[in-house]
């Protein structure tokens, strides 16, 4: 009994002690040393080895500089020696000799490759393309070659730009189906209350339009169809028998007696007007007299101020089908250069979920913003209700702007997934303000001329600022797209970054990222040219229709 509790007491008494010497060592790695002796030392500096420890706790001992071809890289308690160096194998060659800080560096010899996620026992010889094929990517040290036959695009290239293509031309037909719903029905409406382009607004309006028709028909030398009739026909009258020579001035003398007749009844229309226009010896009349008086005649001329005239129409649609043509080349491009040279899209924090940002970038700052503003210059909407291409333009805004937010968001989950400083560059202070500055302005013409409450002076203020920015904006984003579409072959095309050529020896992607900032500048002229010709505003009065609950 007495030994078995010695031997409990001393298993006892080494379980604490080795407890408390792990932790002592836990602390003492803390503190960046090392324990020597139930001591804790401080480790050498990177280079050296410990050739005598401490003799006091939280004390660096004798520090020893690394022997040729042996090398430390960090801070360490090492004694005795540093570590060796590696030899390069036969089929590598030094990338870069070692030093006392820093081991050899190796790397296949040129023509073989070795993948970063495999053990590398050996080099691979690199693939060669055969005669129908083309190189995508030339084999560097840690890649083979990608080949691609020739006059072939790849599926994934196919897909991206085929998903894109068809979004463009569905919004575009989309535009379109809408336009021409909103002149038919227009066009319908019209035909009961316009006359000759003339559209009225009330019923005395379309009196006097008849009225004018009526005139017409008089100044043609036609028969003339008077506003008033008799109740019989003349002659049939016993007290008006043997008037004979006087039935002219009967006549006359009763006119104020007669009932007014509607335009629209046959009787006055018909033969019995031509009777009394016989009667008054084919008189015509040559005066036109404004039925509500002179605000009438006023009105008559004001209403020639709504009638569009649309100049150079053909030269408005040519530009107007290079700005669509344009967009589609510009899409495609942006695809094309992520798909077939930046290796895809993912959303997984790798660098294909930055590639996202450039696509979405470029569609909703440049293309959908740019079609957007010039919705209200295509002169078929001229004669239309203005409040359906009101509510477009501003859906088209809000599509650009969700694609500048989800692009913004692809470029910040990549840069944090990958410690990556955020808002470094002058292109991201670029970017970011006109992201900013569209979402202010998107809100601020959505309160000011879709919410039906807001007034007509507050429109009327806010309405050139508006358009001043608009151009601004899309300034400011083609200035944000060429400086990211260059920033981003600057970094991709270094000299020796996986095998391919140097931005400055023009390989074939800076020679694609070059032509899509071309094409986006092009862009942005002829969409500045639509909105800068005055001819091809949309007339103010023209089809305009307030937003339910307006009272101004």
């Amino acid at each position: 009994m007495r030994d078995f509790i010695s031997l409990l007491i001393l298993w006892i008494w080494a379980w604490s002690s080795r407890g408390i010497r792990a932790a002592r060592g836990d602390v003492c790695a803390a503190r960046g040393g090392y324990i020597n002796n139930d001591i804790c030392c401080l480790n050498c500096p990177a280079g050296t080895f410990v050739k005598e420890a401490c003799s006091s706790p939280f004390e660096r001992g004798v520090c020893e500089p690394c022997d040729f071809d042996t090398y430390t890289e960090h801070d360490n308690g090492l004694s005795k020696r540093c570590l060796m160096c590696i030899k390069c194998r036969p089929d590598e060659e030094i990338v870069e000799r070692c030093n006392i800080t820093r081991n050899t560096r190796c790397r296949c010899k040129a023509g073989s490759f070795c993948l970063p996620d495999q053990a590398c026992e050996v080099c691979k010889t690199c693939r060669k393309c055969k005669e129908d094929e083309k190189v995508v990517a030339q084999c560097t040290a840690s890649s083979n070659t990608v080949c691609q036959k020739r006059g072939s695009t790849s599926a994934s290239t196919l897909s991206a730009v085929g998903v894109v293509l068809v979004s463009v031309v569905a919004i575009i037909v989309i535009i379109m189906i809408i336009g021409c719903l909103v002149y038919r029905r227009t066009s319908g409406g019209m035909t009961s209350s316009c006359r000759k382009g003339l559209c009225l607004e009330n019923g005395s309006d379309l009196e006097e339009v008849k009225h004018n028709n009526v005139n017409g028909v008089v100044e043609e030398g036609a028969q003339i169809q008077p506003l008033i009739c008799p109740t019989q026909p003349v002659g049939e009258d016993e007290e008006d028998k043997g008037l004979g020579p006087s039935l002219s001035n009967t006549t006359a003398s009763s006119v104020t007696s007669l009932p007014v007749c509607t335009l629209t009844s046959e009787y006055c229309l018909g033969h019995s007007l031509r009777q009394q226009l016989n009667t008054l010896e084919d008189e015509k009349l040559r005066r036109l007299v404004p039925l509500n008086g002179d605000d009438s005649l006023k009105k008559t001329f004001d209403l020639f101020k709504v009638v569009p005239v649309m100049k150079a129409t053909v030269s408005f649609y040519t530009a107007y089908l290079l700005c669509l043509v344009l967009s589609v080349v510009c899409v495609v491009l942006v695809v094309h250069w992520n798909v077939a040279y930046r290796e895809g899209f993912s959303w997984d924090g790798k660098i294909t979920q930055f590639n996202w940002h450039p696509v979405l970038m470029v569609i909703g700052l440049v293309v959908l913003y740019g079609n957007a503003a010039v919705v209200y210059r295509v002169p078929l909407t001229w004669t239309q209700d203005k409040l359906p291409w009101k509510i477009l333009h501003a859906c088209l805004l809000l599509l650009a702007l969700i694609f500048t937010i989800v692009g913004l968001c692809a470029v910040f989950d990549y840069h944090n997934s990958n410690n990556t400083p955020n808002l470094y560059s002058l292109h991201s202070w670029v970017g970011i303000f006109t992201s900013a500055l569209f979402a202010a302005q998107w809100v601020v013409g959505f309160g000011a001329f879709l919410i039906p409450c807001s007034p007509l002076p507050l429109r009327a203020f806010i309405k050139p600022t508006h358009v001043w920015m608009g151009a601004i904006l899309l300034v400011l984003s083609v200035v944000s797209c060429i400086s990211g579409i260059n920033e981003k072959l600057f970094f991709a095309l270094k000299k020796g970054t996986n095998g391919t050529l140097p931005y400055n020896d023009l390989p074939p992607e800076a020679v694609l990222g070059n032509s899509l900032g071309v094409v986006i500048v092009a862009l942005a002229l002829v969409i500045l040219k639509i909105l800068s010709n005055q001819t091809w505003q949309r007339p103010e009065e023209a089809g305009y229709r307030q937003l339910p609950g307006d009272n101004s």
